[in-house]
This record gives structure tokens, C-alpha cells and sequence, in this order.
């Protein structure tokens, strides 16, 4: 596969959205409908899935009042207000969940429990592109294209829309029908300027990897035939390490395909967190939020897709804080969330994304609209003094040729100040425009590539990721703000 990480010296506005970190909400429960989350936007409290009430909706209102009552929810679910809002709290992006149905007005439902309902959603589409891409684009925001919804269920919960299975990764005709829905959805979207990437699953089952691998490798390559620089999410599977591994292998050191995976933040689900007190939690994110790194300098972009603020009772309870305890209770859910941002821009940077936007009913320490008000904040960048650069570039030089020749090493050194400059450049390119910067690996990667294509393949080029490395930290552990 041709390598897709070729940007330009100077980043377009397109490789600049798709290189900083992305940073606001999701805005699920739209056109993957959640009855917990939205309670009006089915008809019974009885049912839980898109499908289930789907079905009823249809009995009851005929297939025409069906459609009708889904698009004047899909229209309505954003306002310019809404739009407002999230650019007031310095967001630039949001995660728009949808379902295999709704790709391309229900042209990707065949042999599916959504194809005999294809008519219902045809319109689906084009209102996705309307109301949430073009609409976001309008205030600057982008747009990561979440195909939440999988035939036959990609985990054991109602996401699927279907039911709680995850018959998908044993299904080669449905992941062979979703290779061809993605890459409807590259060829599509392709000339919108404010897409960030597209997420081809979303948590998917733990401990399925040959159906996984066989999916992500073949939607990628459909994918890259469409658009050979659109980011490619998929997901960790609740074992990031493995699917790091996983990338690493298949990329090598001389490749990058673009991909980006996702990890999801929950501490209030497992058993062995709800025996932990809210002060545990916090203190353990610096070992348990995820590593990205397992010491390979060809490491690999993941982004924070899901996190909240919320916390199981057992955990209040261990930390003596019952219910009533609400403002003590409200600013240790606060820290809580302040530490994932932390660990985020620092371990998965690509992007970051509250769990939701808005519920029907406030929802306090899952809804950002209630978190975002006074509790949480978008991180921020500043550009550094006249003077620094040079003077920690010349340290850290130092530092590394001292280092290494203690160690009986001559390398070409300057390579490794070559990789310094290259990073520290790219930190303040990307802070002048008021962002950090997001998929780090396939950024210096791509720089690398730029000095070989000059200089040819050098014995000791790993200098250079340690040099881009090494910029990188220093710009932000001054000039990040979280």
C-alpha cells in the first residue's frame, strides 16, 4: 500500500485539521438512537435499540411517519446554539456516532435486519452531510466520521442497534459489506475540508483479533484507493497494547498508514474499580490510562474517542462521600476528568472527545454541558520567548552527544539536532494557528521522510526521532496548558 503520510512543508488547512489535536464531544444517541440517553426519540420506554424501535414506529405511524419522526429528529438534534456553544469553550471538533444503515440512505443494509427498512433511513445521509458536517464546518469545527453501528454487532452491547452480540467479526459477507460502506464514505466526503478521519468500528468485542484484523486491514485498503491522507480509526478492543503491537508490525519502520486507534476511558464499570476510592482512581490513571509507547521509535497515534467524569457509588462510598456530599463529590469528579485531559494530550493526543454532548435530561458528570461549565476546560497552547529554542536545542545536543559518547559511540550527531528543529518547528507552526499538535508518530514520521528523501537512508536516522522527540516534550511541558 502506498504510503499515505506526505504532507506538505507548509500544512494546508486539510492537513492541519487532520495533524492537531482534536478536541470537543461526541454527539451520540442522533442516528444511533439511546433510549437512556434520549427517552423521546422512541416511541416506548420498552425498547432499547434503533431497531427494536424502529419496528413499533413503523406498526404504529406507517413507514412515511416513521421516516418523518426520525428526520425532524435528526434535523433538530443541533442548532446554531448548539454549534455556539461548543465554539465558545475553544472545542474544534466533534465525534458523530452513526449506523451501518444510514451510510449512504440505507445503500449498505443488504442481507442485514435494517435491509426491509432501507426506505425509512434514505434520506439519512444527505441530513448527516447537511446538518452535521456542513453545519460544523460553518464555526470552524470538524467532523471524525464514527460508524458506530455494525452489522451483527461489533461488541455484547446494544450499540450495534441489532442485538447484543458481536456476530460481526465472524461474518466475512458483513465485513466485507461494511469494507464497501467505508469506502463509499471516503469517496463521498472526500472534497469536505473539515474531516477528520473515519472511525471504521467503535469498541470493539475484547479478544476477537483475527476477525479484527481481517476487517481493519481490508476497510484501510478500501479506504486509501478513495482518499490516500483521511486518518483511519479503529479500535483497541480494550487491549491497546496488543493493537499497537498490531500497527507497529504491519507498518514497520518505514511506513505509516495513517492509522490512529481509539481508547475509551471508563472507571466506574469493572469490579476491580469499583472496589477502589475516588482518590485511587485519580492516583492510578498515570499507570493505567494508556501507554502508547512500548520503547519501538515507529510508535503509533491512539485518540481518547470516550471519557467522563462519572464514578460508581461503591467508589463514593469507599472515599465517604455519599450522595448528599454534592459539591465535595462534583470537584473530585472534576479532578478526575482534569487528569484524563492530562494523560490525554500527553499519550493520545490524535484526538479527544467528552462522552457526549447533551442528553434529553441533564446528566451532570457524563454531559459536558454541565462539566464544561466551570469544572473542565479545553487545553491550550502559548508560543514560546525569542531565544529558547536555540537554547534547548543546544542542551539537549549536548546532553545526547555526552550520552552516547560516554557509551564508546561516534554517530553523525547533527542528525539528532536536525530532528530537534524539525519538532520545535512543527510545535510552533501548529501553536501560531492556536492548536497543538494531535497524531505526533505520523507527523515525525512524515518529517523524517522529507530529510531522507534529501539526505538518503542513514545509518543513525533513529537520532532524528529522538531529537523530534525530545522538541516535543520540552514545547509541551511549557507551552501545553490543560
Amino acid at each position: 500500500m502506498k504510503d499515505p503520510i506526505n504532507p506538505s512543508e507548509e500544512l494546508s488547512d486539510k492537513e492541519f485539521i487532520r495533524y492537531r489535536t482534536n478536541f470537543g464531544v461526541n454527539l451520540a444517541a442522533c442516528f444511533v438512537r439511546a433510549r437512556w440517553m434520549f427517552p423521546g426519540s422512541v416511541i416506548s420506554p420498552e425498547f432499547n435499540t434503533e431497531l427494536q424501535s424502529l419496528r413499533s414506529e413503523v406498526n404504529s405511524w406507517g413507514r412515511d411517519g416513521a421516516r418523518d419522526f426520525l428526520e425532524k429528529f435528526w434535523r433538530g438534534f443541533m442548532t446554531d446554539d448548539d454549534w455556539k456553544w461548543i465554539q465558545s469553550k475553544g472545542m474544534n471538533s466533534v465525534r458523530v456516532p452513526i449506523g451501518y444503515w444510514n451510510i449512504d440512505g440505507g445503500n449498505f443494509t443488504e442481507g442485514t435486519k435494517f435491509a426491509e427498512f432501507a426506505d425509512i433511513y434514505r434520506n439519512s445521509w444527505q441530513i448527516f452531510k447537511s446538518h452535521f458536517i456542513e453545519a460544523a464546518a460553518r464555526f470552524n469545527i470538524s467532523v471524525l466520521v464514527d460508524v458506530h453501528a455494525l452489522p451483527g454487532g461489533a461488541n455484547l452491547l446494544s450499540l450495534s442497534g441489532e442485538d447484543e452480540t458481536a456476530e460481526f467479526w465472524n461474518d466475512e459477507k458483513k465485513q466485507d459489506l461494511m469494507v464497501e460502506a467505508v469506502r463509499f464514505i471516503a469517496r463521498d466526503l472526500k472534497n469536505y475540508a473539515n474531516i477528520t478521519g473515519i472511525q471504521i468500528v467503535n469498541e470493539a468485542a475484547y479478544n476477537a483479533f483475527k476477525g479484527q484484523t481481517r476487517y481493519y486491514e481490508k476497510a484501510m485498503r478500501a479506504i486509501r484507493e478513495e482518499d490516500n491522507s483521511i486518518p483511519v480509526v479503529i479500535s483497541d478492543a480494550f487491549d491497546p497494547m496488543k493493537y499497537s503491537q498490531w500497527v507497529q508490525e504491519i507498518q514497520g519502520n518505514k511506513q505509516n498508514f495513517g492509522l490512529i486507534v481509539d481508547f475509551h476511558c471508563y472507571r466506574d464499570i469493572n469490579e476491580a474499580d469499583r472496589k477502589k476510592s475516588v482518590r485511587q482512581i485519580i492516583d492510578d490513571l498515570d499507570y493505567d490510562f494508556v501507554e502508547t509507547s512500548n520503547g519501538n521509535s515507529n510508535d503509533v497515534d491512539f485518540m481518547l474517542g470516550e471519557y467522563f467524569c462519572r464514578l460508581s457509588e461503591e467508589s463514593w462510598q469507599l472515599s465517604g462521600l455519599d450522595y448528599q456530599a454534592t459539591n465535595e463529590r462534583r470537584k473530585l469528579a472534576a479532578e478526575f476528568g482534569r487528569k484524563q485531559i492530562e494523560l490525554a494530550v500527553k499519550r493520545t493526543s490524535a484526538a479527544i472527545y467528552f462522552f457526549n454532548y447533551k442528553f434529553e435530561f441533564p446528566l451532570g458528570e457524563m454531559d459536558a454541558r454541565d462539566m464544561f461549565e466551570g469544572y473542565l476546560k479545553t487545553p491550550s497552547v502559548s508560543m514560546p520567548p525569542e531565544g529558547l529554542f536555540e537554547k534547548l536545542r543546544d542542551e539537549a545536543y549536548d546532553m545526547h552527544v555526552a550520552f552516547w559518547t560516554q557509551q564508546g559511540f561516534h554517530y553523525d550527531f547533527e542528525i539528532y539536532k536536525v530532528g530537534f528543529e524539525a519538532g520545535w518547528s512543527d510545535c510552533s507552526g501548529f501553536a501560531e494557528r492556536g492548536a497543538m499538535i494531535g497524531r505526533r508518530q505520523a507527523l515525525k514520521f512524515a518529517r523524517k521522510q522529507e530529510y531522507v528523501q534529501k539526505k538518503g537512508d542513514l545509518e543513525f536516522i533513529w537520532q532524528f526521532d529522538h531529537g523530534y522527540d525530545k522538541a516535543l516534550f520540552e514545547f509541551r511541558s511549557r507551552f501545553y496548558k490543560t
